[in-house]
């Protein structure tokens, strides 16, 4: 919850997004594999400059609990484990015992150093996420694109102003963070 009021309440960024990475099991086909992965919040390919170089990233209203459940892969993923086949988008496909539409392929040379240390192979919204309606969940990590005419010192003093008043609003989860 400290994300949204974060993500509504700050001007010096042009996008802000949060994600925490998590890792699934990817089954079907001939055998399950363990693959790194990314719960992240829509505009996530925003924030890191990137969009899908087949299909599409993840729409607001699939950010949300109750939507039907989606995933972007990896390049690298998509030619392991769908040999490059581009009807794979639009397909199911199975994460940690539940289905999800595969809607998007990030492009191959795709890397973030934000990311370290490892790159996911699968992001999936994080609205999907039960945790994220708690004020006292700590997992995850945020990034955010600075509008062009904002410095460094400008943002971080914006994001203190923030967490001071999230301190005073929520003194039992935010006093002292």
């Amino acid at each position: 919850l400290d994300f949204f009021d974060f993500e509504s309440r700050v001007s010096s960024f042009a996008r802000l997004a949060a994600y925490y990475p998590p890792g699934f099991t990817l089954t079907g086909g001939d055998q399950a594999e363990r693959v790194s992965g990314a719960r992240a919040r829509s505009g996530i390919f925003d924030v890191l400059g990137v969009q899908p170089a087949l299909g599409r990233g993840f729409l607001l209203a699939e950010d949300r609990a109750g939507a039907p459940p989606v995933a972007v892969i990896s390049h690298a993923l998509w030619t392991r484990r769908y040999h490059g086949d581009r009807g794979a988008v639009g397909q199911p496909i199975v994460l940690s015992g539940r289905p999800y539409t595969l809607v998007g392929v990030l492009p191959e040379a795709f890397y973030s150093p934000a990311m370290w240390p490892r790159m996911p192979e699968i992001w999936v919204p994080l609205g999907l996420d039960p945790n994220v309606g708690r004020r006292d969940a700590r997992m995850l990590r945020v990034i955010g694109r600075l509008r062009p005419d904002v410095t460094v010192d400008q943002a971080r003093a914006e994001l203190n102003v923030v967490a001071n008043a999230l301190a005073i609003e929520y003194p039992d989860t935010n006093k002292g963070t």
